[in-house]
């Protein structure tokens, strides 16, 4: 699992609606008090519409390029597999692969350091096991590991475990064994598993010889992207 990695912020974005239970308001509500004691430094955002949401992640970037922040970024949304990340509730979608290219623009930031945390409903089926989610292995990974649901997953579940995970994390920085609080509700995903989709939809859409020819040219760069 990737374990070693540095972090100074965790930034936690909501697009949940205001009349719904506020979970991404509570963990941070839970984490603030140990801001001092950790010395990392806990933001919340509140996005409702799809141009707020836009602004939540150019706020991320530059915030890296001028302030030298290396943030654990959480999404408290809802999920759709096929839709997308849900914006003021359901009322608004915003398409997964808009999410994995503003990912893919703070990862590339923090040198392949991202940890992106999703309490979304089918969060990982959604980025990761969806053919609308394109992948190419020369472009760098939109993280360094994600944490997300696998499936459908209750309020109560979330305002359980990730207030576990996030404390274990703060306290021990490691990712191992904060996973374990988890309760088998998120999966992990690594920037590996994106090389290897990614390498295996391109050889079956490409012929054997081409294959063989361009795999000694460009796995030296597309490694380079995650390592």
């Amino acid at each position: 699992m990737f374990n070693e990695f540095k972090y100074n912020s965790i930034v936690i974005i909501s697009t949940l609606s205001r009349t719904e239970t506020p979970t991404g308001k509570i963990l941070y509500d839970q984490l603030k008090p140990l801001e001092r004691m950790y010395s990392k430094k806990i933001r919340f955002v509140y996005a409702d519409t799809i141009s707020a949401l836009d602004t939540a992640f150019d706020e991320v970037v530059e915030e890296i390029e001028k302030d030298g922040i290396f943030p654990i970024l959480h999404l408290d949304a809802h999920g759709h597999r096929d839709l997308g990340l849900g914006v003021d509730g359901i009322s608004l979608c915003y398409n997964w692969n808009t999410v994995v290219h503003n990912c893919r623009e703070i990862n590339s930031r923090l040198q392949n350091n991202l940890l992106l945390t999703i309490a979304a409903c089918e969060g990982v089926g959604a980025i990761c096991g969806s053919n609308e989610v394109t992948f190419s292995f020369l472009e760098p990974t939109p993280f360094g590991c994600m944490v997300a649901p696998i499936e459908e997953i209750f309020v109560s579940d979330l305002e359980r475990i990730y207030p576990r995970f996030f404390t274990e994390l703060l306290s021990t920085n490691s990712l191992t064994n904060a996973y374990q609080q988890l309760e088998g509700l998120c999966y992990s995903y690594n920037c590996e598993e994106v090389f290897v989709k990614a390498w295996l939809k391109y050889t079956a859409e490409t012929t054997p010889p081409i294959v063989e020819d361009k795999a000694e040219r460009l796995l030296p760069k597309a490694k380079a992207q995650i390592w």
